[in-house]
């Protein structure tokens, strides 16, 4: 038997050589949501008690809400005239939604903390992914582009949505953001390009310490409180875990992702009290779209 047969469903997203060796833990399935194909999920978020979780789906604009206490999963905000690709929860409750357009505008969609639709902010922007700064303010992906033509950027954002100013520009598909608990460094993922910034979130001089291996790219990040960044490896079925500096320390693989399933796995975050990191994950072979818990280093950071 030649040495070179093999299954591309089950060996279409080994892991590299090089990220073989980091420190490994699986990942077990905690909170199916939905049997639907496409119904990827995005944005997993939590309230400071930790007690409320929050997530979206990219098919269209879709917010669910999941309270531990009660173990209710509730879809408080729906809208088919857009795709929601990030949710992130400020702290005074507001639900802030990064949408691509269908039939609206694109931009931001705030909510409050029941789904009332409150403003629709940025328009015209095809946000993904944003964090918040202590004042309120936000840096925001703008994910355009590619590698033949570098049109993403991301945008620093006033607290009442008023101010946009350019932050990096000539970006291939900007995606993941993340700012460091210190608020000095800015983290991106460049979707399209396969690489992560480490950048002042003051400007000037930055650096990429990272080059991403195979088909698709980084997706959404978080930073928890010990300043380590979670970076969703989508269609990998993982999520890899740098320290400050960008060297790579760890990896959560989703279950069954040897078999090909549970690939989609697009964003992670600690629960806040505990080192649970809950990730956003779908399964294009009729797996269904599931909230997936693994560990984390730390507990994560709030602002």
């Amino acid at each position: 038997m030649s040495v070179f047969e093999y299954d591309y469903k089950t060996n279409c997203n080994p892991i590299p050589p090089h990220e073989q060796g980091l420190l490994t833990v699986t990942a077990e399935k905690f909170l199916h949501v939905s049997d639907t194909i496409p119904h990827h999920l995005e944005g997993v978020c939590f309230d400071e008690t930790g007690e409320n979780m929050y997530f979206c789906a990219t098919d269209i604009g879709r917010v669910y809400h999941y309270n531990f206490a009660s173990g209710e999963l509730r879809q408080i905000w729906s809208d088919p005239g857009v795709r929601s690709f990030g949710l992130k929860r400020h702290k005074d409750g507001r639900l802030f939604v990064a949408c691509f357009g269908i039939t609206r505008e694109p931009g931001l969609i705030i909510l409050s903390p029941e789904g009332e639709e409150l403003a629709h902010e940025l328009k015209g922007w095809e946000l993904d992914d944003f964090c918040f700064c202590s004042d309120g303010s936000f840096f925001a992906a703008h994910f355009i582009g590619n590698v033949y033509d570098r049109t993403g950027d991301v945008l620093h954002v006033s607290a009442d949505c008023k101010t946009v100013t350019p932050h990096l520009q000539n970006l291939a598909g900007p995606n993941g953001i993340a700012l460091s608990p210190d608020e000095k460094v800015l983290w991106v993922t460049e979707y399209c390009g396969g690489r992560l910034l480490r950048t002042p979130a003051s400007g000037g001089w930055g650096s990429a310490p990272y080059a991403f291996t195979g088909y698709h790219g980084p997706d959404s990040c978080e930073i928890d409180a010990d300043g380590n960044l979670y970076v969703s490896m989508t269609f990998q079925g993982r999520i890899l875990i740098f320290n400050r500096d960008g060297f790579p320390i760890g990896q959560v693989l989703m279950p069954e992702r040897e078999l090909g399933k549970n690939l989609i796995s697009t964003h992670a975050t600690v629960r806040p009290g505990t080192r649970e990191l809950y990730v956003t994950c779908s399964d294009d072979t009729f797996g269904g779209s599931w909230i997936m818990k693994g560990e984390a280093f730390a507990e994560p950071h709030m602002i």
